[in-house]
């Protein structure tokens, strides 16, 4: 009897082993945290439901959490803020932009935009057709810890996508207050500095700066997000557990499929960041322009047209020199005046400067010696 039962723990032992293999799970956070905190829609709706490594970073609500180093700059109204709201940090951070030439006209349209199913499906259909896919992988090989596996990793990517769509909705709703259907909005000059002291030029309102770049897009849903939280991290834990105890195909299976999923949602990533068409959540649009020529921060500042008040604005944010360089703002009132009837000298501003400044030096040379004589 006791023999029997030594055999029994023995063989519940081996089975119901625990290895270091769960810890997969986490690789690849920092990226999906910023794939999923950005809240841009993707262009086929099972984009959302992909089984990826890391889905923890939308349970322990890091995506909501702002990157640090990006400064916004409201011209037109002299403000100045440093808390973005995070998806826009996070959208900012996934992008490859110009040190000082790239554009950015955001957008509230009243009418979302749905995004595209695959063959004819979207959710639950093609989600289905995925797990059932895993499933049908870990049955065939006759392991049930596999099978169990397989549906923690299916709820736990139903979780993640409810916190995402979420928060989108919150952003949704702050867009279309931002731009009330039949309401004129005044446009607002902004600019954005980011950590790597790269400056994005926007273009758009008062009120979607104010509501959507600066306010956060929180939970639209208290209850529910905290609901999915709680069951996600259960799931999360069992997936990552029962992810060591399953037979060795089960588990090449399942990560295999991971990785894959994993890579193409990050490729997907990487081949937005010099796209010109960004929909973030499914009522906000983001326009890109990156304008060709010499990439000089006169003449970005040339383009914003500023008045008197705005140049001011940007003097006391150190942004523009401060006006006792007497050389650098003729040469730029010289240079903004003909930019405006010749689009080709904004090219020309380094040239102008340089050019500028040796004269000025010329003439302190020549009244040097004046003096000595």
């Amino acid at each position: 009897m006791l023999e029997a039962s030594a055999a029994f723990l023995r063989a519940l032992q081996e089975r119901f082993r625990l290895d270091a293999l769960g810890l997969v799970t986490l690789l690849g956070a920092d990226n999906l945290r910023d794939t999923y905190g950005r809240l841009e829609s993707p262009e086929f709706a099972i984009e959302d439901y992909f089984p990826t490594l890391a889905s923890h970073v939308a349970f322990d609500d890091s995506i909501l959490k702002p990157l640090p180093g990006f400064t916004l700059y409201n011209i037109s109204d002299g403000i100045k803020a440093t808390d973005l709201s995070a998806w826009f940090t996070r959208w900012l951070s996934t992008q490859k932009f110009t040190e000082c030439s790239t554009t950015l006209r955001i957008e509230a349209n009243s009418i979302g935009a749905n995004r595209k199913p695959i063959g004819g499906l979207s959710f639950p259909p093609a989600f289905i057709i995925v797990f059932l896919f895993l499933g049908l992988g870990t049955i065939l090989t006759g392991d049930s810890i596999g099978v169990l596996c397989v549906w923690s990793l299916l709820i736990a990517s139903i979780c993640r996508a409810n916190i995402v769509d979420n928060c989108r909705a919150t952003l949704e709703d702050h867009a279309m207050n931002a731009n009330p259907p039949g309401t004129k909005s005044d446009p607002a000059k902004i600019l954005v500095t980011l950590p790597s002291g790269q400056v994005v030029r926007i273009k758009t309102t008062k009120g979607i700066a104010m509501d959507c770049l600066l306010t956060e897009a929180k939970p639209k849903y208290p209850q529910d997000h905290m609901f999915q939280r709680i069951v996600g991290w259960l799931v999360f834990i069992i997936h990552a557990l029962t992810l060591g105890m399953c037979t060795l195909p089960a588990q090449i299976f399942i990560l295999g499929a991971l990785a894959f999923f994993t890579a193409l949602v990050s490729f997907r990533t990487r081949s937005s960041q010099h796209g010109t068409q960004h929909r973030i959540s499914d009522h906000l649009h983001i326009t890109r322009l990156d304008t060709t020529g010499r990439d000089t921060r006169a003449k970005m500042f040339a383009r914003l047209e500023l008045t008197h008040k705005e140049e001011q604005n940007l003097v006391v944010w150190f942004i523009m020199p401060r006006r006792s360089n007497e050389v650098w703002w003729n040469t730029f009132k010289t240079f903004k005046e003909e930019a405006k009837a010749d689009a080709s000298v904004l090219d020309t501003w380094g040239a102008r400067l340089a050019a500028a400044y040796e004269a000025n030096k010329a003439r302190e040379e020549l009244a040097q010696a004046l003096m000595v004589e």
